[in-house]
């Protein structure tokens, strides 16, 4: 499993254009960790979405959230 989670992971923080290259440097490794969290537990897992990016230009609303999130839940819910 670590590795195609790192696998997704280094996907996820591919550039693309978002500028996002900082956060992933500190956050690197931590899909992994949360992988393992849920695993582990016997508890109810949330999944919640939509974020508002004022800086950016255009100022804009999250647009894959929704389905992102949905197909989360499905494979958590398996």
């Amino acid at each position: 499993m670590e590795h195609v989670v790192h696998q997704i992971e280094a996907a996820v923080a591919r550039e693309v254009g978002r500028g996002i290259e900082p956060l992933f440097g500190v956050a690197a490794g931590g899909l992994a960790k949360a992988c393992r969290v849920i695993l582990d537990s016997s508890s109810d897992v949330a999944v919640v979405t939509g974020f508002y990016v004022p800086l950016a230009t255009p100022a804009a609303c999250e647009t894959d959230g929704p389905v992102g999130a949905r197909h989360l839940a499905v494979v958590l819910k398996a």
